[in-house]
């Protein structure tokens, strides 16, 4: 899903930069609402990319907020890096790797990877 600030929508690219800046500064969702009151103002209703961009940062926000450091998305997966500080109860979080019935799976290097979707199809054997 493209999240971004489209040059039409806002033409100044040293207005493009502040926003992605002060974006990347928000720490709450209050923030978050306020720059984007913000950049409606000065441009007017915004196109998808920019409610997108919104909803994006509003994760980055809540991860940061659990000590997360870093979320990759890929094909049926997501992983989370989780840092030594992270928010999480580590007993809560293995009983719901247990229960996951192997959606969840935590590796050594504290990175908890989601699987979603139909698993992958079966590779053909050789005969």
């Amino acid at each position: 899903m493209p999240a971004y600030l489209p040059d039409p929508y806002m033409p100044d690219v040293h207005q493009r930069l502040y926003f992605y800046k002060r974006y990347a500064q928000a720490s709450t969702d209050e923030e978050l609402e306020e720059i984007r009151a913000e950049i409606v103002d000065r441009c007017g209703d915004p196109p998808d990319e920019v409610d997108a961009l919104c909803e994006l940062m509003a994760v980055k926000v809540r991860l940061r907020g659990l000590n997360v450091r870093a979320l990759e998305a890929g094909p049926g997966r997501l992983v989370f890096t989780l840092s030594d500080a992270a928010a999480l109860d580590p007993f809560k979080l293995a009983k719901h790797v247990q229960g996951s019935a192997g959606a969840l799976r935590l590796t050594p290097d504290m990175k908890l990877v989601a699987s979603f979707g139909p698993p992958p199809a079966p590779k053909p054997q050789k005969a």
